[in-house]
């Protein structure tokens, strides 16, 4: 992908594809599903899926309505 670029920009293109990369994998460890597991994450040596760790799920409403009540206050207020 880099040698679509120009010599002097190849390293810093490089750069942010590995940095996106590194936060794609990392952000791929938060994914919980509803069984309160992640995906099997260590899949070459085992299919055993992960506890997730108390993460919440992103399907869960409490967390929007106290978010939108904590950003209605803060319009109000401001």
């Amino acid at each position: 992908m880099i040698l679509f670029f120009r010599t002097d920009e190849r390293r810093a293109i490089f750069d942010a594809l590995s940095l996106g990369t590194m936060v794609h994998v990392f952000l791929d460890f938060l994914v919980i599903r509803t069984d309160a597991m992640t995906p099997p994450y260590l899949y070459p040596l085992t299919w055993a899926p992960l506890p997730s760790g108390g993460i919440y799920l992103s399907s869960d409403i409490w967390y929007s309505l106290i978010a939108l009540l904590v950003s209605g206050i803060i319009l109000y207020l401001d």
